[in-house]
């Protein structure tokens, strides 16, 4: 009798290891809250368009004498300006641009990305203030994060 209650042990054990097992691949498999559609992605990539623009003319009508004073801060306030605008361009047609020219999108989306990071480590390394360091990288990985967040999402769409 107490052999077969070892062997009922020894089962019951077993089937609670795959249980979990099986919980464990469950929650792998999770899908996303939230998946992004082509219209979501137009009207981000237009929003973002739009903050980009508004950003460069509210740094030139608070300041813009730090446009002209400090030159490469102003170039990349310019490059920005110019990325907020094809950002624009590109949620406006985003239903014709993508079909045809996923891998320009997505290319455009990596030199934005490697301007915001030369853009940050200039701030970066001209800040000797540890507060404005602190802000500086804030601001950068969310930039960065929001990019490689866009590029996989184009990708996924149009599964490059």
């Amino acid at each position: 009798m107490e052999v077969n209650n070892n062997d009922d042990f020894a089962q019951s054990v077993k089937e609670d290891e795959r249980n979990e097992l099986v919980a464990k691949e469950k929650a792998e498999q999770k899908t996303p809250i939230i998946k992004e559609t082509d219209k979501s992605l137009k009207y981000y990539f237009i929003v973002i368009g739009i903050l980009i623009i508004l950003n460069f003319l509210s740094i030139l009508r608070l300041i813009p004498e730090l446009l002209i004073q400090q030159t490469i801060i102003g170039a990349f306030r310019i490059i920005d300006l110019l990325i907020g605008i094809i950002f624009l361009i590109i949620g406006l047609n985003f239903t014709k641009i993508i079909p045809a020219k996923a891998t320009s999108v997505v290319k455009f989306l990596y030199v934005s990305l490697i301007l915001y990071c030369a853009y940050y480590i200039y701030l970066i390394v001209v800040n000797f203030n540890i507060v404005s360091i602190f802000i500086t990288l804030i601001f950068g990985l969310i930039e960065i994060i929001i990019t490689l967040y866009l590029i996989r999402q184009i990708k996924r769409i149009k599964i490059l």
